[in-house]
């Protein structure tokens, strides 16, 4: 009997892998187009991919199919003028979908797939609310023109009735498809309900910043981590883009908001590849001054530290390598000392500079954009040279009388110094491929900014001392 019981266990169980592993089937019929090919995509994120292809017959039938089962998600069929409808890919892959390109979602109709006609029925329901809402909002909006006030507030009563209309149906379909992949989709869609600040006995707010403070902590409650298909939709890239974005951009607030997300994100490891890789090029490719310390911590505590076991070789050594070259000079550490050697031959060391601020350029009389760059720069100097303002102007080649003749030509009566022995090793301390580059010291060396160009200097010091 034992026997008998292990082995009607491991029919069954066998049994359901069949089903839904036998790969899917999902007949077309597309009114009005005839013997053309049409695809069947997904989303990636914010990007669309193709999955398979399949050609309508003269009455718009066709089949897509295959052995294996597709990854679960939103995914969309694209016909040959280009326009397109959305279907969700969910456990049951074999099913049928019939529509009329004159209107996706009002002609659309499904057979064996419960979760797609939900789908759809929700989203009629929100078109002709969406219609509503706006048949009301221009009727609003004649009775403001017209000064009728008190038939404007009647209307906007009625426009926000039926926006919890709309909410409670979203809900309801969420509440009445737990577990399918709609429940998700919907879920991850929606915003986060962001509740009334606390408030003392008299009445007055406790905390004017708590609704700001839950909603950067609660931000992303609608999201499963753990659930790869939200990938193949657009909604976790928007979030992540959204919020990352409109946060203040200061490194040292983010690092543990980003940090946060990753722990969450390691729920699943494909979320976790996705989420990592585009934090990490979204911060790479940013063009605000300082980002570069979040590039550097995601760099080191997830990609060099093993956490990224999908990175090749290759790319860790070209990070590490980068990494290396940028950390020493980020914004907010103390600036590498350098000690070099002026025009007449004396050792002259940046941190004994005395000044409030320290600037630190490095440059090359034959570079045309630093012959444009250096007597605006040395404008600059004059202007706040009296108000604690001082220059460690480094130079990076080593022909000594080219470099002297410029300085003597445009008066650079500035600290010049090089490096005649290639000693100090500050192209790697100080991230040099290119000139000129100019950093923003304070008076503990302390780099305040980096890679600036003459107008930013002058606008820092003008709001510091003008």
């Amino acid at each position: 009997m034992k026997k008998v019981g292990v082995v009607l266990i491991v029919f069954c169980v066998f049994a359901m892998v069949k089903i839904f592993a036998d790969g899917y089937e999902i007949k077309v019929k597309i009114n009005n187009i005839s013997n053309e090919e049409i695809y069947l995509g997904y989303h990636f994120g914010s990007k669309l991919y193709v999955s398979d292809t399949t050609i309508v017959d003269n009455s718009g039938k066709g089949i897509f199919k295959g052995e294996e089962n597709l990854k679960g998600g939103l995914y969309l069929i694209f016909l040959p003028n280009k326009t397109y409808f959305d279907i969700i890919i969910d456990d049951n892959q074999k099913f049928s979908v019939e529509n009329d390109t004159s209107d996706f979602v009002k002609n659309i109709k499904f057979n064996n797939s419960d979760v797609n006609q939900n789908f759809y029925d929700y989203q009629r329901f929100l078109m002709d609310n969406q219609e509503k809402l706006k048949e009301l909002r221009d009727e609003k909006k004649k009775c403001e023109e017209n000064g009728e006030e008190e038939k404007a507030k009647k209307i906007q009563e009625e426009m926000e009735t039926l926006n919890e209309t709309v909410m409670g149906e979203m809900d309801r379909v969420i509440n009445e498809n737990q577990g399918s992949f709609l429940s998700k989709l919907l879920t991850a869609s929606k915003d986060v309900e962001i509740p009334e600040p606390p408030k003392d006995e008299e009445g007055n707010i406790i905390d004017s910043l708590f609704q700001y403070k839950y909603y950067k902590a609660h931000f992303f409650d609608n999201i499963d981590f753990s659930d790869h298909r939200l990938l193949r939709t657009p909604f976790v890239e928007i979030k992540l883009k959204q919020y990352f974005t409109a946060l203040p951009q200061i490194p040292d607030s983010l690092l543990p908001l980003i940090d946060n997300i990753l722990i969450k994100a390691q729920a699943d490891s494909t979320v976790f590849q996705f989420t990592l890789s585009f934090l990490f090029n979204l911060f790479l490719k940013s063009n605000i001054m300082g980002m570069d310390k979040v590039y550097v911590h995601i760099g080191e505590n997830y990609y060099l530290s093993g956490l990224a076991p999908w990175a090749d070789s290759s790319f860790i050594a070209k990070l590490s390598e980068r990494v290396d070259k940028i950390k020493p000079n980020l914004i907010g550490s103390i600036s590498p000392d350098l000690r070099l050697v002026t025009t007449n031959n004396q050792w002259f060391r940046l941190h004994d500079i005395q000044a409030k601020f320290t600037i630190l350029v490095f440059w090359e009389p034959s570079c045309g954009h630093c012959k444009k760059t250096i007597p605006k720069l040395y404008e600059t100097y004059q202007k706040y040279k009296d108000k604690g303002v001082a220059v460690f102007a480094v130079y990076t080649q080593f022909k000594k009388e080219e470099w002297t003749k410029f300085i003597e030509e445009k008066k650079l009566n500035w600290i010049n110094v090089y490096d005649p022995y290639n000693i100090s090793n500050f192209r790697d301390l100080y991230d040099i491929y290119s000139t000129p580059v100019i950093y923003l010291l304070d008076e503990n060396k302390k780099i305040v900014a980096k890679r600036l160009g003459p107008e930013d200097i002058e606008d820092f010091l003008s709001r510091e001392f003008d």
